[in-house]
């Protein structure tokens, strides 16, 4: 796992960075996507966060 900013590289020696719970990215504060005061790398995590994938659905529809 990378110590830097996903977008801009900066350090977390350099400034805080904030973790993805989707795909444990850090972003720093300037670069993060929030949504409903959450941290996350961009919108696409916090849509798959918040609304899943959608396979789960189609697994019970087929069973």
């Amino acid at each position: 796992m990378r110590d830097a900013c996903l977008v801009c590289g900066i350090s977390q020696a350099q400034k805080r960075l904030g973790i993805c719970p989707v795909c444990y990215a850090r972003t720093c504060r300037d670069h993060a996507f929030r949504r409903s005061g959450k941290h996350f790398c961009s919108e696409e995590c916090a849509a798959m966060f918040f609304y899943g994938t959608g396979e789960d659905e189609e697994e019970e529809t087929e069973q």
